[in-house]
């Protein structure tokens, strides 16, 4: 339905598709690239605008109502609080993966706006995190369900000792956690209470 949709109206779906949360239109239009439907390169170059200019207007339009805008966002979305904390530690990181976390497409540039990020660094990370993004789905649509199966089968023999890792990772983290927010006492200083 989604392929079918796009054939008729091309580069322009695309365009609006990708400009709006765009991981699904982006791989089903490379998929139609590698079947002949679309050149791949029209396919990239499309969405790398469209992502890269939905980017750049968000951010403007934020940067514009400053303050203001952030306070409403962070009263009716608690998480927004959090992630502007996190653009003023981790700004160019977060803003690279934005296109990568549920959610984080919008909130993450809106959160660099008003947390004073120059124009020209957001930019440059925009249209990197951009490139990345754009590469990475035109890929995965392009190669289509034969890489993915590969993939699987490889996951498939290995995916034993992937896991047992992924625990032991896992409780190590937890253990290292609960270590770090244990309060220290020096020694010979009595207890409360006793």
């Amino acid at each position: 339905m989604l392929a079918r949709i796009i054939l008729h109206y091309g580069h322009m779906l695309i365009f609006a598709g990708v400009a709006m949360e765009g991981d699904a239109t982006l791989v089903t239009a490379a998929f139609l690239a590698h079947r002949g439907e679309f050149s791949l390169w029209s396919v990239i170059l499309t969405a790398l605008i469209a992502t890269t200019l939905t980017n750049q207007f968000v951010y403007l339009v934020a940067r514009h109502q400053g303050r203001a805008l952030a306070d409403r966002l962070a009263a009716r979305e608690p998480r927004f609080a959090r992630i502007e904390e996190w653009v003023r530690h981790k700004s160019g990181l977060l803003l690279f993966l934005s296109r990568f976390v549920i959610g984080g497409r919008t909130a993450i540039p809106v959160a660099c706006a008003v947390s004073g990020m120059e124009a020209r660094r957001f930019f440059l990370l925009n249209l990197a995190g951009a490139i990345a993004w754009t590469a990475i789905f035109s890929y995965v649509g392009y190669s289509g369900t034969h890489e993915l199966r590969r993939l699987v089968r490889e996951v498939r023999l290995h995916e034993l000792p992937v896991a047992a890792f992924i625990v032991l990772a896992l409780v190590g983290y937890l253990l290292w956690r609960g270590r770090e927010k244990k309060p220290h006492r020096p020694n010979g200083v009595p207890r409360e209470g006793r």
